[in-house]
Formats: structure tokens, sequence, C-alpha cells
């Protein structure tokens, strides 16, 4: 039998299991603190850092993922839960559902990846960052539960970064005991280890071509393993797809007996879009969306996020709350409204400077990189641009320039600080041939004071290719979160 111990420590409660000490190399009668319980996890593989990994090369993950999980109580099984899958707007519907089941008072846990700035952003209860010492007591938790799993189940392959990290989300769901949590699948799907839980609702947003190494190079291919999240019997929000891809959830859902709702189709979908007037400084504006088909007539909801794939993204997750509410998990039009209205998310054609305007996007796949080049038009008066552009070597870089070449045709190149950055110069010279200027400079926040050189004061710089560029570019204009 585990016995559970509640320790106090800066105010907040955290738990752990006597019955399983900590490895005597971060354990000494005392909780690790913060900066040993990251050594500790970077100990492990991290696949988020290296190009093109399968993610299935580390044995069964799933089976060594229940297991470790069944070692550590099952804490996923402690709560309800939504899962969200997807190739884009996954984070973004998932901090919208966050946001209004948080409007209606529960505790709402949230799950996403990759941070901005600090690891501490992936696991959160509410607007509160997962704790420091709640992240060193989670690593004297689960340490010895991967011990024993390593030790007598060798053949299943070592547990990875990520599932120890998704782990500690579900010990931390459970020990501050939410009321439901809304997880981001990291990567695919099927085999992601946040597919364990058995949701509420599924939620897949629009698919498209992106980690074609590990997922396939087809979006067929790339459906079938978002779809392997649904659940028999258990409801389906899709935004709306590819016919290619939407076949294959289709398919699935036939197989599992899971029923489809299709924002455009027999989900809400956004009727009418307003959008604000050109954004000139912060403060941007809302996004004024009607719903059609919803169950329940929400009026003019406003997005706070710019770009009208944000519109559509507020439809799926206003589809994922009216399952819910059938589930039991009452939203009232108000709660919804207001939640909708709350949601924060940075990175995502966020306006982060002004004088120029400087905005900050992690668009990084050719679908996204068009979105972004057309939204800088419809969202931002006509002046001089720039981009900031750095991508990760496993990206269609190509296909990025050309769907940002419709918003600028100068580029400043660079790398972020990431392990899977792409060589500037070889970037410089791909934007040359497709008929751009180029500008190199080594560093993001370097990169953005050319550009903003470039464009003068009344100009607009975008900073994007990937999170990690448009962390940085939050880092440069001093909007980063603390580690």
């Amino acid at each position: 039998m585990r016995r559970q111990r509640r320790v106090q420590a800066a105010g907040t409660i955290c738990w752990t299991l006597l019955a399983l000490p900590i490895a005597s190399a971060y354990w000494s009668g005392n909780v690790v603190n913060y900066s040993e319980a990251l050594n500790y996890l970077g100990t492990f593989i991290d696949y988020e850092k290296i190009p093109g990994a399968n993610y299935a090369a580390s044995g069964d993950p799933l089976t060594r993922t229940r297991l470790f999980l069944e070692y550590l109580g099952d804490p996923h099984r402690d709560y309800p839960s939504v899962i969200v899958a997807g190739t884009k707007g996954k984070g973004s519907t998932c901090a919208m559902l966050a946001s209004i089941l948080g409007a209606t008072g529960r505790r709402v846990g949230l799950y996403t990846q990759p941070h901005l700035h600090t690891y501490r952003e992936r696991i959160r209860i509410g607007d509160e960052l997962i704790p420091h010492d709640c992240v060193a007591s989670a690593v004297t938790r689960i340490a010895r539960a991967v011990e024993m799993v390593h030790r007598d189940h060798a053949e299943l392959g070592r547990i990875t970064w990520y599932e120890l990290g998704t782990a500690m989300a579900f010990c931390h769901f459970s020990e501050r005991r939410v009321d439901v949590a809304v997880l981001e699948v990291g990567l695919g799907g099927r085999l992601d280890a946040t597919n364990v839980v058995d949701p509420l609702v599924s939620v897949i947003t629009p698919i498209s071509l992106d980690h074609t190494q590990v997922l396939g190079n087809t979006l067929a291919l790339i459906a079938r393993e978002k779809a392997g999240i649904i659940k028999q019997g258990r409801p389906v929000v899709s935004a709306p797809q590819a016919d290619e891809a939407l076949a294959v959830i289709r398919g699935v859902c036939a197989e599992r007996g899971a029923s489809l709702l299709v924002v455009g189709e027999t989900a809400p979908w956004p009727r009418s879009i307003v959008r604000p007037p050109p954004a000139t400084s912060r403060t941007a504006g809302y996004l004024s969306v009607d719903l059609g088909g919803s169950r329940r007539d929400y009026g003019t909801l406003e997005v706070p996020l710019l770009g009208r794939v944000q519109a559509t993204n507020a439809a799926v997750a206003v589809a994922t709350i009216d399952e819910l509410d059938s589930a039991g998990i009452s939203v009232p039009i108000d709660a919804a409204r207001a939640g909708l209205r709350a949601t924060r998310w940075p990175g995502r054609l966020e306006i982060i400077a002004e004088q120029p305007i400087v905005v900050a996007d992690g668009a990084h796949n050719d679908e996204s990189a068009r979105e972004l080049g057309i939204a800088l038009g419809e969202y931002f008066a006509p002046t001089e641009r720039a981009i900031v552009l750095g991508v990760g070597v496993d990206k269609d870089a190509r296909s990025i320039v050309r769907g940002l070449l419709a918003a600028s045709s100068r580029f400043v190149v660079t790398r972020s600080r990431h392990a899977r950055s792409a060589d500037p110069q070889s970037l410089a010279h791909l934007v040359i041939g497709e008929g751009g200027q180029a500008w190199v400079e080594p560093s993001v926040s370097a990169a953005i004071e050319s550009a903003r050189a470039i464009v003068g004061p009344a100009g607009l710089v975008c900073a994007t290719g990937s999170l990690f560029v448009a962390a940085e570019a939050r880092e440069w204009a001093g909007l980063a979160v603390a580690e």
C-alpha cells in the first residue's frame, strides 16, 4: 500500500510517496531543489532536441507509460480530462478550453508543450505555473518508479524526458485535486504519453504536413496518428480538415463507435468574423465571432487572439464545451463568453513592442506561414515590413519562406539557441533564391534590431519560424517568464 505524506513548502502543498524513496543521487533526506530536479530530467533522452527522431524507437511507449503510471498510483485516473491533438492550433485551443472551464470556478489543469521560457509553463493550474518546490517533489516521487520500470521491464525500453514530464503533470493535477484537465498531445497522438487517458472528449485541430519523418509524408498517414486519440464510444470534435484527413478520422470514429462533430458541418462554425481596427500598439483589440450551428446561442464571442484561424479554434473550443456540458461538466453561456475573452496564449501573433510594431509568432510549417502572411496584411496597416526568420533543421524552410513572401520580401535570418536550429547562411541563400532579400544576424535579438532599423519606427517586424524564435523575441522585449 502506497502511503502519501503531505509536505508544506513555500506556501504550497506537495506530496511524496513514502513507499518509493528517491534514488540516492537525488535523495539526501529532503526534497531536491528545482535546479537538481531539472538536472535529473535532463539525464533522459529528449526527442524534442533530436530532428526527425522516431518517437517509437525507445520501445513500446504507451505500455511503458501505463506501467510507469501504475507504479505512481495511476494519477491520471483521478480527474476527467480532454485531450487535444492536431498539427496547428492545439495550444491555442487548449488555452481557450482551460480559460472557459476556469471561468466556471473549477480548478483546471493545463498541460502543453513546448514551453517558451520556463519548463514550468508546461504544467499549470489556472494561471499558476507549477511551483518550483512541486517540480522538485514530483521528481522525488517519480525517480524510484523510473528505476523500478527500468529494472523490472527493460524490454520496454527506457523512459523518456517527455514521459517523465507527462507523469509529473498527471501527478501534480492529482495532488492539487483539479476538477478537470486539458491535455495537449506532444507529437502525433497514437503513441503519445498523454494518450493513456480515457478522455471525456477527444479533439483534433487542423492537420497538415509536419514532422513527416516521424508521422508519415501524407495527410492520411498523419491523420491516422492523430486519430489514435479517439476512444471507444467517446465523442470527437474536429476542426475542418482536408478530405484526405477527414476520411481517416471518420473511419476511426466508425471503428470505435465514437460520435464525430466537425466544425462547419455538424458543429458550430464561424458564421461571421469582424476584425479589430489595424493594430498600432500592443493593445490589438478582439475578434468578434458569431457562430452558426451551435446547440446554444452564445451571441457574439470576443476572441483576444488575432488571426482568422483563431475564430476556427474558438468554434472547436465551443463545440467541445457543448460536449462536456452533455457529459455532466456544465458550462453556463456567460462563463463560456467570459473565459474565451480572457484567453491568453503568448507567442501567437503577439504584439511585443511598438515603434515599430514587433510581432512574435510560432508559425513553423508551410500552412501556418501562409496564414501568418495573410494575417499580417489583415490585422496591421500597410507599412514597411521585415521578417525575422529562424527555422528548425527538420522543417520545410522553402515552403515557410514562400508563405511569408506575401507579407514581405525582406528577411533578416538568424537562429535560435535551440539544438534543432537551421544554419542561417543556408536559409539566407534559400530566401534569395525565392526572390527575397536577406540579411544574416547571429541571434534573434540582433536580428530584431537589424529589422527595426530596416523598417523604421512606423514599420512592422515579425519574428517567426519556430516557437523558439518567438520565445527569444519575447526575451528581447523583456516579456520572458522567469525560470
